[in-house]
């Protein structure tokens, strides 16, 4: 479908020579004017060997080409004596590529690549992939927001970025006061959650921290904290318990609305993703997240 859609916009002809390394495949094998040379599978035996042109169904043709057409009916991929309706097709006596021939076409084809000016949209695409797959996987990638559990700071349907490469290249640790992107632990998943799954907390407290909730305020080593962006005071107490090392604990901007740590424990440093910097989507309440002011 692709290389349907490409014909009316490209030379499929050059498309198809960025493959021409297949030419050794025991199924099929084209050459650069798009005919169809040979078919070496025996279901395509009494398929005429005609050619294809534009003129084909499979492409709008022109009145000039419909003009050309010819009758292929006769045509066949091999001699048929009349006298004999039951004659059976030759034997293909094309040998298979060897695995050192494929190589070979392997290494012409990538020196193609690599060095052929006809290939410069492919080295394009090529280094765009692999710079958008660097980018994602170690500095920033955008998220989206699917529940409640972090109002007022987001929204269903917002949309924020995720910053990486404080954590993967300086060995960053979460800090308090951090919106942290995680996997779930194995508590989670325990209860049916899967490793593709991703949550997005507020780190409360780090490893050595004393944590306890009480009287709907959260005290962090006797310290109560001063929280202005939560969305009601929470209506349970818990703790109080101290965090262990490689740990923090999580806790959701929507207290009584969030599946966090006060149900199913700390969580581990090594599930984080990434920090939340930026909210940008809806436009109209951009905000960086690590400055709020």
């Amino acid at each position: 479908l692709l290389s349907l859609s490409l014909y009316e916009y490209c030379e499929l002809d050059r498309f198809l020579n960025m493959f021409s390394f297949i030419s050794s495949s025991p199924i099929a094998y084209f050459d650069s004017s798009w005919n169809t040379k040979r078919h070496l599978c025996p279901r395509f035996s009494s398929i005429p060997n005609t050619k294809r042109s534009r003129s084909s169904p499979l492409f709008c043709s022109s009145s000039n080409e419909k003009k050309e057409k010819k009758d292929d009916s006769s045509s066949s991929v091999f001699p048929v004596d009349s006298s004999n309706p039951n004659q059976a097709p030759p034997e293909n006596t094309q040998q298979n590529a060897t695995p050192s021939q494929l190589i070979q076409s392997m290494k012409t084809f990538i020196k193609q690549i690599l060095y052929d000016e006809s290939y410069d949209e492919l080295r394009v695409f090529i280094a765009s992939l692999i710079v958008t797959v660097f980018i994602r996987s170690f500095v920033i990638e955008p998220r989206y927001i699917p529940s409640l559990s972090m109002y007022p700071t987001f929204e269903i349907g917002d949309q924020c970025a995720i910053e990486k490469v404080s954590q993967r290249v300086f060995n960053r640790h979460p800090q308090r006061g951090d919106i942290v992107v995680f996997r779930p632990p194995f508590a989670l998943l325990e209860k049916g959650y899967s490793t593709s799954d991703v949550f997005i907390k507020r780190v409360i407290a780090v490893a050595g921290d004393s944590v306890r909730i009480e009287r709907a305020d959260v005290f962090v080593n006797g310290q109560k904290l001063n929280e202005n962006y939560i969305n009601e005071d929470a209506e349970y107490e818990w703790g109080p318990e101290t965090v262990p090392d490689g740990f923090v604990m999580v806790l959701g901007d929507n207290r009584n609305n969030s599946y966090d740590s006060h149900l199913w424990g700390f969580l581990p440093e090594q599930n984080v993703i990434g920090r939340a910097v930026l909210r940008y989507w809806p436009i109209n309440r951009l905000e960086s997240l690590i400055f709020p002011n």
